[in-house]
């Protein structure tokens, strides 16, 4: 989360609630919409937090209770209704079959998908999904595989939203093959029944810089 980002969220934010997603007429516009929602509403909530308490940029969403608070609890206007941001990830976005947008959503967090530049747009979402899913999958917060163990570490949102990469491509090791380099697909093709998997630990703590 940039926080040159700050004043574009709080315009958007109060766009927001005069807006009817009804309108919305293609899946590519309502995922974009949402997805776009989900991560200005996080900036500008996380920027709440922080004018309320200086100390949050320090704790982040470490503490469980912040983050039932923070993700569950909160609710944000959306045309005259009310949403959390867990009902925007969960009840609207996964429920639209598209595993990318684990990918594209930032929770402001360390171990977060990297924020994007800009928005998400409905005319070019497709490849920037892919893009998102690449920059992750390739990254050392997605995947890190270990060959000389035979072992592939996930990040904990492969754990957390398995069924989604599972109903794409009948595992998650599956998945994430098309978006690895040749060496890590190959390796991965050759020993996929004696590899170890294994998930990451999450870091919770606040990332201000994507």
């Amino acid at each position: 989360m940039a926080i040159r980002d700050m004043k574009t969220a709080k315009t958007y934010v109060q766009w927001l609630r005069g807006f009817d997603p009804s309108v919305l007429q293609t899946r590519h516009s309502r995922l974009a919409f949402w997805i776009n929602t989900y991560n200005m509403l996080t900036i500008h909530a996380v920027q709440k937090n922080i004018e309320e308490n200086p100390d949050f940029t320090q704790r982040g969403h470490k503490n469980i209770f912040q983050r039932i608070k923070f993700f569950w609890s909160t609710k944000h206007v959306i045309g005259g209704k009310q949403f959390s941001l867990y009902q925007i990830e969960t009840g609207i976005l996964r429920k639209m079959n598209e595993p990318r947008i684990h990918f594209a959503l930032n929770c402001a967090s360390a171990s977060c998908p990297v924020l994007k530049d800009g928005l998400y747009s409905e005319e070019s979402l497709e490849r920037e999904l892919e893009a998102a899913a690449s920059a992750f999958i390739q990254s050392s917060l997605g995947i890190v595989i270990e060959k000389g163990n035979m072992t592939v570490r996930f990040s904990r949102i492969f754990k957390w939203y398995k069924k989604d990469f599972k109903r794409a491509a009948g595992s998650v090791l599956e998945y994430v093959k098309g978006y690895l380099q040749e060496g890590d697909r190959t390796f991965i093709d050759s020993y996929i029944s004696n590899i170890s998997i294994h998930y990451m630990e999450y870091d919770w703590a606040l990332h201000t810089t994507h």
